[in-house]
């Protein structure tokens, strides 16, 4: 009768362990931290009910790596935000060299921050929107 007391015991204990090592690893990304999410992609905000999908490339004229350019252009997002899987807002999240300000956006609790788009253009090199990727942070407000 103690082995299968002992042996359920330690049983109860693995699948304990088993299911919080599962939760840790959802695939979402932590508030605070950088996530990478591919263009139709998404990604789930851990603790929280939302997550966050990368649309549409709305525009990107950046100045290509190999090329000299008058302007350096600029890079924009859309990104759609659902909330316990609805629809809960859209946001246009621009990257545009000294005005950090278009690259952020408040939605209810947290400020979403675009950090970059990649590729960096090339002009060698023609990239589809389905091999972009972006780099975004949300943060608490």
């Amino acid at each position: 009768m103690r082995y299968k007391i002992g042996f359920c015991l330690a049983m109860v204990i693995i699948l304990f362990c088993l299911t919080v090592a599962c939760e840790d690893d959802d695939g979402g990304w932590k508030v605070g931290e950088m996530a990478s999410i591919g263009f139709m992609g998404k990604a789930e905000l851990k603790n929280t009910p939302l997550s966050v999908s990368f649309n549409e490339l709305v525009k990107d004229s950046r100045c290509p790596s190999d090329v000299d350019c008058v302007d350096i252009g600029q890079v924009e997002v859309l990104i759609v935000i659902t909330e316990e899987g609805e629809i809960a807002g859209e946001l246009n999240l621009t990257l545009r060299q000294g005005k950090p300000e278009m690259a952020s956006r408040v939605f209810g609790d947290f400020k979403f921050t675009l950090l970059d788009i990649l590729p960096y253009p090339d002009s060698r090199v023609t990239v589809s929107d389905e091999g972009y990727t972006m780099v975004i942070q949300a943060d608490p407000i």
